[in-house]
């Protein structure tokens, strides 16, 4: 945990009930306005939004509900920090902040008005605060576009695995809308987002397919074997009834019920792969379907794709029949290895040299 974060879950419980108690960032004076506003407008997000998870909170929710307001420090003294004091308060079951903050005012060292309009916010009636709650007007809009713009330009700082604005875009771009989040419901799109590029090019090619597969499951050597030769069924419609259709010989006529093709089928080489990773490929281990989501969403052509592991190690894949105690709870997982199951990872006989064990999902 970090030092910033240690700063927000110190921070004291303001019940609902209170409207006037104040809580304050005793650290705040430490850290950049950049970093602190980040973390406020999360723990916000949290503690207004109920049980949410804080990795997912994002800035615009904070931003859509004006939680934080900003506000100039009105003072005349050189600053010694970027923020002067942060305050939080409850009101109708909601949680509110005001952040002051020592530069970017229309009053205070830093403004560009004349000084006599600090000057007048300083020596008016604590009940006076009509100037400089109108100034703070547009205080609070220009600081609100400052932390905007920090971010536009720094995605890895607003980040939000893959929920905040930029990254919704981005997968706007690939084409993924709800329907495809709910019927890819076991990939993490996040992992997608620096193919985004390839993605929207929605053309189906053996080099973009193999090198998304490598870069998301982080394997090395992903091939992709073309023109691959299978055997189709002909349509009941298409079968030669010899005197009544499909019986002119040379134009239309086939003899049996299938024919050889090399046109429809591909097949996907997954090869120098870890004993651990050749399991977690098999159907039950849990690669196992965001290997088959992401091969059907990166396939936009109507392919019959086959899926071939092969192991690098064959003195680690043995079948034992009796006698195995896993070492812990992991091992009992589906596709762990933790048994032989027939036709995936057993092999009779001891492995000889430069010998590859394979397995078609």
């Amino acid at each position: 945990m970090t030092m910033l974060e240690q700063i927000i879950n110190q921070t004291p419980t303001i019940e609902s009930s209170v409207t006037d108690d104040v809580s304050v960032f005793s650290a705040s004076k430490q850290y950049s306005f950049f970093q602190i506003n980040q973390l406020l407008h999360r723990y916000l997000n949290k503690q207004n939004a109920g049980e949410i998870d804080d990795s997912k909170a994002g800035f615009s929710d904070s931003r859509k509900k004006h939680t934080v307001r900003y506000k100039s420090n009105p003072s005349l003294s050189f600053p010694s920090a970027d923020i002067e004091n942060i305050r939080l308060w409850a009101e109708s079951d909601k949680e509110f902040a005001e952040v002051v903050v020592n530069f970017m005012g229309l009053f205070g060292p830093s403004s560009p008005l004349p000084a006599y309009f600090t000057e007048r916010i300083l020596h008016s009636e604590p009940d006076d605060t009509s100037v400089q709650d109108f100034l703070d007007l547009f205080n609070h809009r220009i600081l609100d576009l400052l932390q905007r713009v920090w971010e536009k330009y720094r995605y890895y700082q607003c980040y939000d695995n893959g929920g905040d604005s930029f990254s919704q875009r981005m997968f706007s771009l690939i084409g993924i809308t709800h329907v495809e989040l709910c019927e890819y419901s076991d990939l993490q799109w996040s992992k997608l987002m620096p193919y985004a590029g390839l993605i929207a090019l929605k053309v189906t090619n053996v080099e973009k397919v193999s090198k998304i597969v490598e870069g998301y499951f982080g394997i090395n050597n992903v091939t992709i074997e073309q023109c691959v030769l299978r055997q189709v069924d002909i349509c009941d419609d298409q079968l030669n009834q010899m005197g009544i259709v499909n019986c002119t010989l040379g134009n239309d006529l086939v003899l049996g019920e299938s024919v050889l093709d090399r046109m429809g089928k591909i097949c996907i080489h997954l090869q120098d792969l870890s004993v651990d990773q050749f399991n977690q490929f098999l159907p039950g281990g849990k690669k196992n379907k965001p290997l088959k989501q992401l091969i059907s969403f990166l396939m936009t052509d109507q392919f019959d794709v086959e899926i071939r592991l092969q192991a690098k190690d064959l003195s680690h894949i043995c079948s034992t029949m009796s006698g195995f105690e896993p070492e812990s709870e992991s091992e009992l997982e589906p596709g762990a290895g933790v048994g032989s199951m027939m036709g995936w990872n057993t092999c009779l006989g001891e492995p000889v040299d430069n010998e590859h064990y394979h397995a078609v999902i």
